[in-house]
Formats: structure tokens, sequence, C-alpha cells
């Protein structure tokens, strides 16, 4: 059998071309113009005329379809925020399932890993750079805000124009992205990678959101334990984590703000998502087998709920999940998530526990299951697992 030449110029230049439409998909997320839909078409029809499994790609298009249909008519479509939740839905799953198959595809991985890295860390730095002129734009007054709330003001501002402008979600997108970054410079440089976490670390700390940087250092935790060789040695860095946090316990719950919580303020977001779940978790029995239809917290919160601001969501993937399409939506999803767990274990088992962990941790404070950012992750996840394999 004639032997596969990765580096030939058809493979690398089609291989490169894709690279760089996975990286500008990324980046499209982060931008106040909302082209992502139109990044992500490009993206996907590019990958789809790589791919050689025609047959299989057709038939996942085709069930897609017969899907959109059947989700249609069964949910009413009420206003542009649920069709957006659908466009986001299809993107998404199209994304994570054709970026898989293309993973599988004869590339050359090491100059794809370089190209994606390029463009998480250009991300990265974009976002540093934009809450640090937020802050000095606003004269340091999140910094000296009273809670978490107020501090989120630095992003009511016409210069947020890189990463969104809620504190949470810019937050959220700057941990979930900085993991990726990490990661791939570990796998990649090998040195460095460390100074990259500051970086990250910094910025979500700047975005006034407590989720992301309590996320940081447990995916942290959860990676420096099972990247160690050996059990004695992930009986030590678990020893060395766990000291670790038990001494700066009383530091990270003052950050967390653990007795706002506790207190149950309305001025904290934390306290307002449990009073969301609480009000699901506790008035299952107006939740049909099939849910109560899209972005149906709208009209479940204002009575349920003992505090609501207006929000389409409840802050928890699963939740939200169960909410809008019942039992049967979320144990499918739940399903996916298993499967998804068992392929990225198959292929590195240290990086299926962090990404698994990652999306999970996320997802339960701020996701649905409609965002792309999650889908994009969990894309990401598989490819980056499978050219880190393929690339050893």
């Amino acid at each position: 059998m004639q032997e596969i030449n990765f580096k030939s110029p058809f493979i690398t230049s089609r291989s490169r071309v894709i690279s760089h439409l996975i990286g500008l998909s990324m980046v499209s997320i982060f931008l106040p113009i909302k082209i992502y839909p139109v990044v992500f078409a490009v993206s996907l029809l590019m990958m789809l005329y790589r791919i050689s499994l025609k047959f299989y790609v057709f038939s996942f298009f085709a069930s897609l379809i017969l899907l959109l249909i059947v989700f249609t008519s069964t949910y009413t479509i009420q206003d542009d925020e649920t069709v957006t939740a659908i466009i986001k839905s299809i993107l998404g799953i199209s994304f994570l399932i054709i970026s898989s198959i293309f993973s599988y595809e004869k590339t050359n991985s090491i100059e794809m890993l370089k190209i994606i890295h390029k463009y998480i860390s250009a991300i990265i730095l974009l976002c540093f750079i934009q809450v640090v002129f937020l802050h000095a734009q606003s004269g340091g007054y999140g910094l000296t805000a009273s809670d978490s709330y107020t501090a989120g003001f630095i992003f009511d501002s016409d210069y947020a124009l890189f990463g969104g402008n809620d504190k949470n979600m810019f937050g959220a997108k700057v941990a979930l992205f900085g993991i990726l970054q990490y990661i791939l410079h570990k796998s990649i440089y090998k040195k460095g990678a460390v100074i990259w976490m500051l970086i990250v670390l910094i910025t979500g700390f700047l975005s006034m959101s407590r989720t992301p940087v309590a996320f940081l250092i447990a995916i942290l935790a959860l990676y420096k334990i099972s990247s160690s060789r050996g059990v004695a040695m992930k009986i030590v860095a678990a020893f060395f984590v766990i000291t670790v946090l038990a001494i700066a316990s009383p530091y990270i719950f003052d950050y967390l703000r653990l007795s706002s919580i506790n207190q149950g303020q309305l001025s904290d977001g934390m306290s307002i998502r449990i009073l969301y779940w609480i009000a699901v978790i506790s008035n299952t029995d107006v939740i049909g087998l099939f849910g109560n239809g899209l972005l149906s917290a709208r009209d479940f919160l204002p009575k349920y709920s003992a505090y609501y601001n207006g929000e389409p969501n409840v802050h928890n993937l699963y939740l939200n999940t169960y909410l809008d399409l019942g039992a049967i939506g979320v144990a499918f999803y739940i399903a996916m998530i298993i499967s998804l767990f068992i392929y990225l274990k198959n292929l590195n088992p240290q990086l299926a526990f962090v990404f698994i962990a990652s999306s999970f941790v996320m997802s339960c404070t701020l996701y649905t299951a409609y965002d792309i950012e999650m889908w994009c992750f969990l894309s990401l996840s598989v490819v980056i697992s499978r050219l880190i394999r393929t690339s050893r």
C-alpha cells in the first residue's frame, strides 16, 4: 500500500484553509456584529467538500432537516429569539458532527493545531485588551463596586466591542477558550503555557464575573491531577492541589462572596440563579414530557420563581433543557454528553475529563443548549483531541 504523504501540497493547502476557517468561526462569536452564522456556514461547506464520507454526511443532513420539520411543527415559533435559538442549535450540532468527521480526514495535524492555537491566542489577547480598556475608561469603577451586579456596568459601554457586553458571558467565553489555549500551548510548545494561563486568569478576574475564575482554578487543578503519570504521582498531585486550595479557601470564599449567596441577596447573580433552579425543581408537575416549548422560561419564571429579572433562561443547561424539551430532551442531551465523553476518553483519557468537566461546570451556571459557544467548545474538544493524537 502506498504511504500517504501528509505534507503534500494538496493535503496541506486544504488543511490550512479549513484550519483558518475554524479559527475565523471562533473569532466570529466574539464580534459585536452577528456574522457568525455566515462564517460557520462557509466552514461547514468547506469541511463537507473535504470529507470523503459523503453518504454519512448526506444522511446526517437529511435527518437534521427531518428533525427540524418535526421540531417546528411541535413547538410554535413565537418570535425572533426562538428563531435565533433554532438557528444556533442547527449550526452548533452541525459544527460538532461535521468537524468530528473531518478530524478523521488525512490532514497535517501539527500545522492545523498551530493555526487554531494562533487564533485562540489572538482571541485571549483581544479579550484582555478589551477588559483592561473598559476598566481604564470607567476609571476603575468596576474594581471598587460593592457587588458583582454593579461591577458589571463597565460592560454597559459603546466600547465593549469584543467578547460581548455582558460580564458573565464575556468571562465564560474567556474561561472556555482559555482552557483550550492552555492545552494547545502545552501540547505544541510545552513552555510558556503558565504565562498564557496567568493572562486568562487576570482577564477572568477583570471581567468581574466570579464563575470563570473559580471554573479555571478547578479545571487547572483537575488537569494537573489527570495529566500526572502513574497512580503515585496522581495522589501526590491531588494532595498538593487540595492543600493549596485549603490554604487559599478563606480568600476564595471571600472572592466568591459566598456570604451573599447564603443570605440570598438579590444583587448577587448566583443567588438569583439558585431561585430559578428551585422554581424548576419544585414545579416539575407543570412541565410536560416534551417540555413547555423553546424559551419557555419567559412564561414559567414570572409565575413560579420568587424573583425574576426578565431573562429567557434559568442559567443551567440541563434544567433549561428539561423546562423547554422535557425529560425526553434532557435525556437525549445527557446521552450525547456521555457518548462524547466515551469517544474523547478513547482519544485521550486526561483531556476527556478536562473537556467534559469544563463543559459541565459552565453549562450548569450560565449556558443553555442553544448557545453557540458551548457547541464550539465541544467541537474544538473533539478536533483538538483527535489532532493531538494523530500528531504524535
